[in-house]
This record gives structure tokens, C-alpha cells and sequence, in this order.
């Protein structure tokens, strides 16, 4: 078994997800499943289909501040992706997602939680906040630091 995760990440990929944090794997769903579930986001969208949460709601850079505020309506979340739809247990389950968080927790225990940012974020011309490089870890409050976020862009 352990040949067969060799495929999926070289040892320069492994070594820039320990010293970088981060590791971008493109194309790893494929077309049509990107498609799908994009295509249940926008629909999501328009109209909102909550529970969702609002750019007013955060209070971020660049967000609008009131309610009564130009843009104040603008979705930045939609809260509890994993049971909205089977096409986001499938992306979440994904043969090729798990075979690259299995390699990077080296076969420990590995289960989904849907405790922390479980939820599809948006970015909308103009009145979407502003978000900085940074590593979800700081947002966690689990008892142990092995934890990975998989961010999948439907879109660009």
C-alpha cells in the first residue's frame, strides 16, 4: 500500500507541506465533479439557501459594516456544506483527496469534521471582505495540531 501513495506526492511535495503548511494539488477532482458542484453553489446562491453567513456579519476589512449598508446582503459562507448536497460528500470523499491527506498524516487515524469551516466560501465582486494568506489552525480549538483543511476552488 505504501508504493502506491508514492505516486501521489513526491518527496519535494511533502517536503514543502511541512515547512510551507500548505500544499496545492491542481486538477485533483477533475472537470465534471467541479462542474457539479459548482453549478449546486450558484444555485445555492441565487436565491440564498441558508443557513449561510453574510460579509456583515463578520465585521472583516473591506466588508460592508451595517446592515443597511450597500452590499450587506452579500453571502460569504454557506454553513454546513457537507449536508447540503451528495455532490459535496463526494468531492469531501474523493478517492484522490483521501489519498493525499492519508499520505500527509502518515496513515494515522484520519476522520472528517465537520466542526470547522464545513462550508463553501464565496467571493463576490466589490463587497466581499478581505481574506490574507493564512493557516486555518489558528481558528481550531482541538486537543492535538494534526489537523488538515482542504480548500477546493470551484471557480477562479
Amino acid at each position: 500500500m505504501r508504493n502506491k501513495k508514492k505516486e501521489w506526492l513526491s518527496s519535494v511535495s511533502r517536503a514543502n507541506f511541512e515547512r510551507e503548511g500548505f500544499l496545492i494539488f491542481r486538477n485533483c477532482l477533475g472537470v465534471e465533479i467541479c462542474e457539479e458542484a459548482r453549478t449546486f453553489v450558484l444555485d445555492s446562491l441565487k436565491p440564498l439557501i441558508g443557513p449561510a453567513e453574510l460579509e456583515v456579519d463578520v465585521g472583516y476589512p473591506g466588508g460592508p459594516v451595517g446592515d443597511i449598508d450597500a452590499g450587506s446582503e452579500t453571502p460569504r459562507r454557506l454553513l454546513h456544506a457537507y449536508g447540503r448536497a451528495p455532490i459535496m460528500r463526494q468531492m469531501a470523499f474523493h478517492e484522490n483527496v483521501r489519498r493525499v491527506i492519508y499520505e500527509l498524516m502518515e496513515d494515522k487515524s484520519v476522520m472528517l469534521s465537520q466542526c470547522h469551516h464545513n462550508c463553501v466560501m464565496t467571493k463576490f465582486p466589490k463587497y466581499s471582505s478581505i481574506t490574507g494568506w493564512h493557516q486555518d489552525i489558528r481558528y481550531w480549538h482541538f486537543d492535538l495540531p494534526e489537523l488538515i483543511s482542504v480548500w477546493i476552488a470551484l471557480d477562479r
